[in-house]
């Protein structure tokens, strides 16, 4: 690995001679990993059972709006666009998606799930708000970017959707 001879660099006269810097940042990596190492694992330790009880919802959840994701594409690759597309379905099943990977997204991205020009996505986003599915945020990295999440009782609408398949 590249730690390994890095810090084992210390040790014989090389020319050029390594950076002293860069010795001992490897030095202090090689030391954590091997400290890490003997603790064990993350895997491997003990979680509250409760938290494992939301991963394992949290990943159920991943695949069942995953895989309704994968039949709309689907659908619309078979039937084409304007006979089976619905932008504002779309757009929650992104948004659900993006809330149980832990991911943020903005409008921008948002819009391009939903499949329809931009400007037809913001009149959806703008009623999904009117109707309180969605929550518009500002990018506290990025002012040029806003990000979007959903509501809690959009979100609650959907689980109680994902929880009848």
């Amino acid at each position: 690995m590249y730690l390994d001879r890095l810090s084992d660099q210390t040790s014989l006269s090389l020319s050029p001679s390594p950076d002293p810097a860069a010795v001992d940042v490897a030095r202090h990596l090689r030391n954590l990993a091997d400290r890490l190492e003997a603790e064990g694992s993350c895997e491997t330790r003990s979680v509250p059972s409760h938290v494992n009880r939301a991963r394992a919802e949290r990943g159920d959840y991943l695949l069942k709006v995953r895989s309704v994701i994968k039949e709309r594409f689907a659908r619309r690759e078979i039937f084409g666009d304007s006979l089976v597309d619905d932008p504002v379905w779309a757009m929650l099943l992104d948004l659900f998606e993006a809330h149980h990977s832990q991911k943020v997204r903005c409008v921008k991205s948002t819009c391009l799930a939903s499949g329809v020009p931009a400007t037809t996505a913001m009149r959806h986003l703008a009623l999904m708000e009117e109707l309180g599915l969605v929550e518009r945020r500002p990018d506290r990295c990025d002012k040029r970017r806003t990000l979007l999440g959903l509501t809690d009782a959009a979100l609650r609408k959907l689980h109680r959707y994902f929880d009848g398949f």
